[in-house]
Formats: C-alpha cells, structure tokens, sequence
C-alpha cells in the first residue's frame, strides 16, 4: 500500500482549530492568528482577568509515529 504525503499547512492547521477548541471548551476567550510568517498562533485570555497568554502549536504529519502516543484529546489547565 502506497502512502500519500500530507499536505503540511493542512495538518499545522488542524492542530491549531484542535488546541483552540480545547481552550474555547475550558472557557478561554481563544483566538487564531493569521498568516505564514507568524511566531504566534493562538492568543488566549480568560474574562476574569486583564492577562493572556500566546501560544506556539507544533504539529506532526507522520501520523504513524505519533497516533498511538495518546497525546491528542488531553484536558490542559
């Protein structure tokens, strides 16, 4: 069975939408960044105080090294 190379930009940004999703669902106030040569993807802050916080996601397209390592679906506090 042959393999097809993931488009890296669709798997970097499927790993931002899943982080942000995360952070919504924890009630933060969560926002993606745009554009290609950004060093922040998502900035977050709660409403019950003035602080934020900057978030970087690194992302892997080899699925078989890193789909059995449980890592997705974790709750972050």
């Amino acid at each position: 069975m042959s393999k097809t190379k993931k488009n890296t930009n669709n798997v970097a940004l499927a790993g931002e939408f899943a982080v942000l999703s995360m952070l919504n669902l924890l009630d933060w106030n969560a926002s993606l960044t745009l554009g290609k040569t950004k060093s922040v993807d998502i900035i977050a802050y709660k409403d019950d105080n003035d602080k934020h916080i900057k978030i970087e996601v690194k992302t892997a397209s080899d699925t078989e090294k890193f789909s059995n390592s449980g890592d997705f679906g974790h709750t972050i506090s």
